[in-house]
């Protein structure tokens, strides 16, 4: 509890919100706030162990440094020293990740800088600034088995590009210009999801942003000014607290000024500022001083909660919303200390890297993007790790009224999807001799489809899959049973994307939690209860009956479901004629197909071949398929399959039944040669896990059931910045997990084969 405690102390929203409204408070009253920080954080504790906990964290405080230098203390213990280098020690890298989420790594790493140069005087802190934050400002274990395996280089299967960048850097960006960086947030102030996740942080809008950012800066400004006079005032902010004291020019750090040392980015200079302020602190004790640092690492942390996803925001929509907030779009405009950061604090950990991004609607958008990465990337020819592009597309939800629909499901995405392959198709054409589309055909290998898998299923992007494989590509990955509504329906996830997408050998499947989490373990934390779309539970169960009747042993569960399938299929699709099951199965099986071309609102050229192969295979099948197909496009089944329903967890499906349909998945899945993404941070922050103990990764490593089959797993970290995270903490998290649970033998193992099968299922140019 005593990091939780300390922590609190440097990211409280309470204190934060009194400073906002009433600024100074006493000494008395800040540690009353402390504790309702605690009682929030920790709900089901009594009060008298958060006042302890409390109590104990203060001991001698009798100041507001104090209490600031107590808390660095304690998060500095997570800290050691290899030789020159800091890093997290191996048994506290869960509470640090934690730690890290809310609390900004450079103030805790700069305050251990300071520290060590107390012990060594003979030491220079602008050298030890230059050599950790030259990249980033996450650290990592030192463990010898990985250290060997980094030397080697790993293999970034899994990270999207935007996404990635660390939040120290963007609150530099933030700072250094505030209305520029605030221009790129008018969007989302419409959001409705996005203003969601400022009303669950606390009573901040929006609109609140741009003045807690100016507040900031201020506070920047003058904290370097008492620093450099010596004079401190007070605690009241004033009426002269909007001006500038420095004067300093936009886009630099106002202790470029004053520092002779000359640095290579914005928070190497930021390091030296927070030093300086923790040198002069300890000197002088100044209350005045301590205030204003208080007050603006408060508001770092709050802008640091906008920007990673925190532990207790479950869920694909938790993440979305940082991702539509907008706080990144100033910075990711260029990519070069993105390509950076990625090689990690000590040493390069890369040997290739994945990229991920977004395909655009146009040539010219298209080739300004590539053209960016490509600054980013190659500036002086001399990247330590090689580079490849994966396009994803992006699912988007169907937002039209189901009365409105006169074409077919997911029109407006399926032609934006279409229109985005074919200027990849265009740019990636052989012969072109523009340097931007060779860049494109150099490193743009795979095909992805990401985003928020509960707004578009994997038959949206089927027929544009299957086109590309036609045409010759075969590097594709798609991301499905990431997040999911019933464990069933993650399930039937992955197997569509299987099945409709016709994966071919060497493909890869994004997360897959459907196929990993224990069945017990998602029924305890969803409850008994839950609701979901009947349309969506009729697929479930026809999915469910089909795949049954596939294997053997499990036919015997699949009699149960006959009456409930028709049912739903009579309340979703009003025919008042009698149909079998196996037709409902062959009409689902329909869905691959593009509606576009088989309902005729496409004309079919005579020289494509893909499409005269889809209408073929959409004729050749059972009327009655066809006619339910039809009729799955239509405005009022679609308006029916959205009614909720109310499902019991075990009502018809088991658990172990669910159990055992995920091992025959993963058996498909081997049989195809298909691979498994599997991003531990993103995985444990996303679902129902508390933590990396609980992570399926275990399960799919063979380590809890023998009789469980194992498949191909490589690792990624797919949004760096929003998880607080890098591919070689991954790795160490994976290690840390095995060898605490079943010993550092197996644990070697565990990251040498996700190596080997990362180098086996990387995609490959040409």
């Amino acid at each position: 509890m005593k990091y939780l405690v300390a922590k609190s102390f440097l990211d409280s929203q309470k204190i934060l919100e009194q400073c906002w409204e009433g600024g100074a408070m006493s000494f008395d009253g800040l540690n009353s706030l402390h504790f309702v920080e605690m009682q929030k954080k920790m709900a089901f504790k009594p009060d008298h162990q958060l006042k302890n906990a409390i109590q104990y964290f203060r001991k001698d405080s009798k100041t507001f440094s104090d209490n600031l230098f107590r808390s660095l203390d304690l998060l500095s213990e997570m800290l050691t020293w290899k030789g020159h280098n800091i890093v997290v020690k191996s048994e506290e890298l869960d509470s640090w990740h934690q730690t890290i989420l809310s609390v900004s790594p450079l103030v805790i790493l700069s305050y251990q800088i300071y520290q060590q140069s107390l012990l060594n005087p003979l030491l220079k802190m602008s050298d030890l600034v230059k050599k950790h934050f030259s990249h980033t400002a996450i650290p990592s274990v030192y463990e010898p088995c990985l250290e060997a395996l980094c030397r080697e280089g790993l293999i970034e299967a899994h990270m999207h590009l935007n996404g990635t960048t660390e939040p120290d850097f963007v609150w530099q960006d933030a700072l250094n210009n505030t209305a520029h960086f605030y221009r790129h947030l008018k969007d989302s102030v419409f959001d409705s999801s996005v203003k969601e996740q400022y009303w669950q942080l606390g009573r901040f809008k929006q609109q609140d942003l741009f003045r807690l950012l100016k507040v900031a800066a201020h506070l920047r400004d003058q904290i370097i000014s008492n620093l450099v006079s010596g004079g401190f005032k007070g605690h009241s902010l004033g009426s002269g607290f909007y001006e500038n004291p420095l004067k300093y020019a936009d886009a630099i750090h106002p202790y470029r000024l004053i520092e002779s040392t000359k640095m290579t980015n914005e928070i190497q200079y930021e390091s030296l500022f927070l030093i300086r302020a923790f040198t002069v602190l300890s000197q002088t004790k100044n209350s005045c001083l301590a205030f204003r640092f208080h007050y603006y690492l408060l508001i770092q942390s709050f802008f640091q909660r906008l920007l990673v996803q925190q532990r207790i925001q479950v869920g694909f929509d938790q993440f979305q919303k940082i991702t539509l907030n907008g706080l990144r779009e100033h910075t990711e405009t260029h990519y070069q200390k993105r390509f950076k950061q990625l090689q990690g604090m000590h040493d390069n950990h890369l040997k290739h890297l994945e990229g991920r991004f977004a395909p655009k609607q146009t040539r010219h958008k298209h080739e300004k993007i590539m053209s960016a990465i490509k600054n980013g990337y190659e500036p002086d020819m001399t990247q330590p790790y090689s580079l490849a592009l994966v396009a994803h597309f992006v699912k988007e939800e169907d937002k039209r009224k189901p009365e409105t629909i006169i074409t077919y499901r997911d029109l407006e995405l399926r032609l934006k999807t279409k229109r985005a392959s074919s200027v990849l198709l265009d740019a990636l054409k052989k012969g072109n001799s523009e340097s931007r589309v060779y860049f494109s055909q150099k490193h743009i290998i795979g095909f992805d489809a990401a985003s928020n898998e509960l707004h578009a299923a994997p038959e949206v992007f089927s027929p544009i899959y299957r086109k590309l494989a036609y045409l010759g590509y075969s590097n594709f990955t798609y991301h499905a049973g990431e997040d999911f509504v019933h464990l069933l329906s993650g399930i039937r996830a992955v197997y569509e994307a299987v099945e409709f997408l016709e994966l071919p050998s060497g493909s890869r499947i994004g997360h897959a939690t459907a196929l990993g989490i224990e069945p017990e373990l998602w029924a305890k934390r969803t409850g008994s209860t839950l609701y979901i779309k009947q349309g969506e539970w009729l697929d479930n169960l026809v999915f469910l009956y089909g795949f049954c009747r596939l294997h053997s042993d499990l036919a015997t569960n699949i009699t149960q479901l006959e009456q409930p399938i028709l049912h739903f299929f009579n309340a979703v699709y009003c025919i008042n004629r009698p149909y079998s099951i196996q037709q409902l199965i062959d009409a689902y099986n329909l869905r691959k197909l593009d509606p576009a071309i088989v309902f005729g609102w496409q004309e079919v050229s005579a020289f494509d071949g893909f499409s005269r192969n889809e209408l073929a295979a959409y004729q050749s099948k059972d009327n009655e398929a066809r006619y339910i197909y039809q009729q799955y496009h239509q405005a009022g089944v679609i308006k029916r399959s959205n009614k909720l329903i109310e499902v019991k967890i075990q009502d018809l499906v088991s658990l172990d039944l669910l159990r055992r349909a995920q091992n025959k998945l993963v058996e498909l899945l081997n049989i195809k040669s298909i691979a498994i993404e599997a991003l531990p941070s993103s995985n444990v922050r996303i679902s129902h896990y508390k933590n990396y103990g609980e992570y399926h990764l275990m399960r799919w490593l063979g380590l809890k059931n023998e009789h469980d089959p194992m498949p191909n797993v490589v690792i990624g970290s797919d949004d760096t910045g929003i998880f607080m995270t890098n591919l070689k903490n991954e790795y160490a998290h994976v290690f840390k997990t095995v060898s605490e649970v079943y010993g550092k033998q197996k644990a070697i193992a565990a990251i040498e084969q996700l190596h080997k099968n990362s180098q086996c299922y990387m995609f490959k140019a040409g």
